[in-house]
């Protein structure tokens, strides 16, 4: 019995967890329009990818919320010539594009316009 009570609290907390996600992360239209390959950048890992055109100024996700990192805002890379912006507002730091970004490009930051806590690249590094 006590196995079945905690199997339904973890799904409960699973449940409020995706629906957290679901609402305060991203912008739904836009993210399904999104996906995770690896990146372009040298020692990049993952990034994330447009798989439609995106017009500027369009809002992709929230990067940071307090001081925590979104997920999606993990995947975002650095390059000196960046097609995406974030700002703090409030306690959230927004994603928007800075210009129009084809199909299968890469979303990229310029990671010295980030909170203190996010590591600066070299300023010798251009992508």
């Amino acid at each position: 019995m006590n196995h079945i009570i905690i199997y339904l609290i973890l799904i409960t907390i699973i449940i409020i967890c995706f629906v957290f996600l679901h609402k305060n992360y991203v912008d739904h239209n836009v993210f399904n329009n999104l996906y995770v390959n690896q990146s372009q950048i040298d020692g990049g890992g993952r990034g994330i990818y447009t798989n439609t055109d995106l017009k500027k100024g369009t809002f992709l996700f929230y990067t940071i919320i307090d001081k925590n990192v979104t997920p999606p805002g993990a995947m975002i890379n650095h390059c000196n010539k960046p097609n995406c912006y974030h700002f703090k507002k409030n306690n959230k730091w927004l994603l928007y594009s800075i210009k129009n970004i084809p199909k299968n490009k890469e979303l990229l930051i310029d990671y010295n316009n980030s909170p203190e806590f996010i590591k600066k690249p070299d300023p010798s590094w251009t992508c």
